[in-house]
């Protein structure tokens, strides 16, 4: 394994030179889908609900570090929110959980904040793999609320990031659509089919809201809105299943 190591040091430079190396900071590569969508853009606003942290797992990093945009960051988790002041002074750094309304609920965080939620059913699952450090009560408050107390005047809102481990549709559906409408939403879309998007509530949400499927990255969906979009993968997915779905159904009719 050593003699391995060594030999990659060896040829780095032969590496990257013959090789696509880039950089991302996310946790399944969404950043690098957005900076190919974003790149051009300089000085824009971003939403994230679930931030986490600035650099670990971060869909914006990239986009505040090299492009200069600011935003607002969003976390129930204090550790993620004393991170946020420290390295994203210039941002809005909120503590404060996200919901579709305004209520008491259960919050319970583990050592390694990624994992933190509010949703019983991933409590559950999440207690008997990561270590548990506290649960306690928090009041929710909707991302409209969020928008209209914090975001700045003339703010160009780009994309909106939501990671909140199992009530991200909750955070969506608490949104005024009509007074905020970013042209990019990454969202997790857990248990996500790609030959049957529709199957997917948030997929479906958004996409009545007028927002096209463009990437899907392990369990991040990313979309644009419709009118800054020529294409659509969703609409694409959607005719393939069709097909195939007219094809089941005519063997079925001819066997």
């Amino acid at each position: 394994m050593r003699a391995n190591k060594l030999e990659l040091i060896q040829h780095s430079k032969e590496i990257s030179e013959g090789a696509n190396i880039g950089l991302y900071s996310s946790q399944f590569g969404e950043d690098v889908v957005l900076w190919h969508y974003l790149k051009n853009v300089r000085g824009a606003f971003y939403v994230d609900v679930g931030a986490h942290d600035p650099f670990r797992f971060s869909n914006t990093f990239l986009l505040h570090k090299f492009r200069n945009w600011a935003g607002i960051n969003i976390d129930t988790d204090q550790r993620a929110i004393d991170k946020f002041v420290q390295h994203r002074g210039n941002d809005i750094n909120l503590k404060c959980a996200v919901s579709n309304v305004c209520e008491d609920i259960e919050f319970t965080e583990f050592k390694d904040g990624a994992v933190n939620t509010a949703d019983p059913m991933l409590r559950e699952r999440q207690e008997g793999k990561y270590q548990k450090t506290r649960s306690y009560i928090v009041q929710t408050t909707t991302l409209t609320k969020i928008l209209e107390d914090h975001l700045p005047d003339g703010a160009d809102f780009r994309l909106l990031s939501v990671d909140v481990e199992g009530l991200d549709l909750k955070v969506l559906t608490g949104l005024d659509w009509k007074k905020f409408a970013p042209d990019f939403i990454a969202v997790e879309t857990h248990g996500m089919e790609l030959g049957r998007p529709s199957a997917n509530a948030t997929h479906r949400f958004l996409v009545a809201k007028g927002y096209d499927l463009i990437s899907h990255t392990v369990v991040t969906s990313i979309y644009r809105r419709s009118d800054r979009t020529g294409g659509s993968i969703s609409r694409f997915l959607t005719r393939i299943f069709a097909k195939l779905s007219a094809r089941g159904r005519a063997k079925n009719l001819n066997p």
